[in-house]
């Protein structure tokens, strides 16, 4: 209030300015999202957004309209930018949404071998080709059997179609087959004169039935 103090007979007189905030255009919290390179649900962005940012704003990708819907394996991974209009004095708001693609998980290609029925300690992982460190092998009946490049028994496992299995963290799991075929022919068995134990360290003991 502005008084303009006078003396009798004149009265006072005053004026009044009225400042108040327009409530803010929050358009949320930077924030990123991971989807799989091979696809998968697309997702509403707006959710994915962080913070509590106010609805009815507009998404850019490169300056282009987009629909607030990603598409993954369809829409390109980057950054998308949400605007909220300025309302009054306040200026338009914007927050960014980075997508990002995970490379799909590889546990390599099927393959198969022959080995021979006396294997106590074979390595798996040297006859396929794949991610290289963090999978584990299963047995012919799905339990777990090693990790990478751990020592198989292959005498006795037996036969049959080992998995190779990557576990994905975005993108699905993946595995990979080996067909193992053990023989008792030279080679790959060696000559053997008399008859031999099993080596010691077996890799797995089973009771059957169980």
């Amino acid at each position: 209030t502005y008084v303009w103090d006078v003396q009798p007979p004149c009265e006072d007189a005053s004026q009044q300015v009225f400042v108040y905030y327009y409530p803010y255009n929050d358009p949320g919290i930077d924030t990123t999202h991971q989807v799989c390179s091979l696809g998968g649900p697309a997702f509403d962005m707006f959710e994915a957004l962080g913070g509590t940012p106010d609805a009815g704003g507009t998404w850019t990708r490169n300056g282009q309209p987009h629909s607030s819907t990603f598409t993954p394996g369809t829409d390109a991974c980057g950054a998308y930018v949400y605007t909220v209009a300025g309302v009054g004095a306040c200026g338009p708001t914007t927050a960014t949404l980075t997508v990002q693609c995970a490379p799909a998980t590889n546990a390599g290609n099927n393959n198969s071998t022959q080995l021979c029925y006396t294997d106590s300690s074979e390595n798996l992982n040297s006859h396929i080709t794949g991610e290289p460190n963090s999978g584990f092998w299963v047995d012919p009946a799905g339990f777990f059997l090693c990790p990478y490049n751990g020592l198989v028994n292959v005498a006795i496992n037996g036969e049959g179609n080992y998995g190779y299995v990557v576990l994905g963290n975005v993108c699905p799991n993946d595995t990979a087959f080996l067909s193992v075929d053990l023989v008792n022919t030279i080679p790959p068995c060696p000559v053997v004169i008399g008859i031999d134990e099993l080596a010691p360290g077996l890799t797995r003991f089973a009771i059957s039935p169980n």
